[in-house]
């Protein structure tokens, strides 16, 4: 599975903030229009690869919850990448 690099970027920050109920309230607060339109996007993304699910409450993210897949998504990244990186050494 392969995710965007603004949606990898925002699945790190939903993990960095897991814990921090006010945030996305302040996050979306302070975005302009096209931050605004991109985090949804990402948010859009992140939920239709199955790494997170989003209950949305006043436009905004209410509750977030990270799956299995969200929270293992850099390690099964880190192992595709070596798994091509030997499949090259062994044709090279």
């Amino acid at each position: 599975m392969t995710i965007s690099k603004e949606a990898e970027k925002l699945l790190l920050e939903i993990i960095d903030h897991e814990s921090d109920d006010e945030y996305w309230a302040e996050r979306f607060e302070k975005a302009d229009h096209k931050e605004d339109t991109i985090l949804r996007g990402c948010f859009k993304e992140l939920k239709e690869n199955q790494l997170i699910v989003t209950m949305w409450a006043d436009n905004i993210p209410a509750f977030i919850q990270i799956l299995k897949d969200g929270y293992l998504y850099q390690q099964h990244k880190h192992e595709e990448q070596e798994k091509a990186e030997r499949a090259i050494n062994y044709k090279g």
